[in-house]
């Protein structure tokens, strides 16, 4: 068998929630987008959506970013 462990998977699903989706799309857009770049917001979506995050964290980091931007 390749992969992880089905129990192991089972378990961090089992502590995983928005908050914690919220903050691993955040850290993602900081690691591929520097300040420049992080106006290009339809690369920022598709690459949150490709990696498999929900609509409505895609929309709570778009507003994160807008509130960051001067």
């Amino acid at each position: 068998r390749r992969g992880l462990p089905a129990a192991l998977v089972s378990e961090k699903l089992r502590n995983w929630n928005e908050e914690l989706e919220y903050q691993a799309a955040i850290n993602l857009v900081r690691k591929y987008f520097d300040s420049h770049d992080s106006r290009n917001i339809p690369k920022i979506v598709r690459r949150l959506s490709t990696k498999g995050f929900k609509a409505g964290t895609v929309s709570k980091v778009l507003e994160h970013l807008r509130d960051m931007s001067p």
